[in-house]
C-alpha cells in the first residue's frame, strides 16, 4: 500500500539509516532511482521560534566563500566530543590551517565557545543527551528517488531525536527569517521533513528540527 515502509537497516552512527518507502503511484518496474542530496528537496516551512545567542563567529574576508568555512565547521563539529579538552584547541587549529582560514578565521576558539553555546541551548530545552550522532549517515529511497547524505547531528534524548542542521549564512536575522529572503530558513525545511520522516520510519520519534548559524548567531526552529 502507498506509505508502506519497507525497513532495509537501521544500524547506529557507524553505518547508515536506510530503509525504503514504498508508492503505488507508478510501478517500480518503470521507476530508476536517482541519488540526491536532501539539501536539494524543494519544500518551503515557516519558523516556529528564532533564538539570538548574542554571539557570533567573526570572519574576517568577504571574499571567501562561505562554504569553506561551513565545511571547516562541519569538520570540527564532527569531532569535537570525541576529543579531549587539551587537544581540542589545538585540533581546532590545525583543522582552520588545513582549510586555508587562518585568515578568515582567526580565533578559532570561537568554534569551540559556539558549539558550547548550542549544546547549552538544546539541553536546557531538550535535557542531556544519551547519545549524540554527528554527521549520521542517511540514505532514503522515496517515490523512486534514492536520498544519500548525512544528517549533521541527532541529538538522542530519552523521550526522542533533536535534528540540527549547521548553515552558515553570515547575513543576519532579517535575511534569514524573511520569507522573501533567499536566505530564508523555511527553504531548509523540505531537508529537515526528509530527515524527520527518514527517522520516523526507522522507529525513532523526532521532536525538534533546527538550524543552527553560529556564524550569524542564531538558532532557528522550523514549524
Amino acid at each position: 500500500n502507498e506509505g508502506d515502509v519497507e525497513k532495509l537497516s537501521h544500524m547506529g552512527a557507524e553505518s547508515p539509516l536506510r530503509y525504503r518507502v514504498k508508492s503505488s503511484n507508478t510501478p517500480s518496474a518503470h521507476r530508476s532511482l536517482r541519488h540526491i542530496s536532501p539539501s536539494l528537496v524543494q519544500e518551503t516551512g515557516s519558523i516556529e521560534e528564532t533564538v539570538d545567542m548574542k554571539k557570533r563567529i567573526a570572519i574576517h574576508s568577504s571574499d571567501t566563500a562561505m562554504n569553506l568555512v561551513g565545511d571547516c565547521i562541519h569538520q570540527v563539529y564532527s569531532f569535537i566530543e570525541d576529543t579531549g579538552a587539551g587537544e581540542l584547541p589545538e585540533k581546532v587549529c590545525s583543522t582552520v590551517k588545513n582549510n586555508s582560514l587562518g585568515a578568515v578565521i582567526t580565533n578559532p576558539a570561537e568554534l569551540i565557545e559556539a558549539w558550547r553555546r548550542l549544546t547549552d541551548f538544546i539541553t536546557e530545552r531538550h535535557g542531556a543527551a544519551l547519545k549524540t550522532y554527528h554527521e549520521r549517515p542517511f540514505r532514503y529511497t522515496r517515490d523512486g528517488q534514492d536520498f544519500v547524505g548525512s544528517i549533521d547531528l541527532v541529538w538522542q534524548t530519552a523521550e526522542g531525536d533533536i535534528l540540527i542542521d549547521y548553515k552558515t549564512c553570515p547575513m543576519g536575522t532579517k535575511a534569514i527569517t524573511s520569507p522573501d529572503s533567499d536566505h530564508f530558513a523555511g527553504h531548509y525545511a523540505g531537508q529537515q521533513n526528509l530527515y524527520a520522516e527518514a527517522l520516523e520510519a526507522a522507529g525513532e520519534k523526532v521532536l525538534a528540527k533546527y538550524l543552527y548559524y553560529p556564524v550569524s548567531g542564531l538558532v532557528v526552529k522550523l514549524a
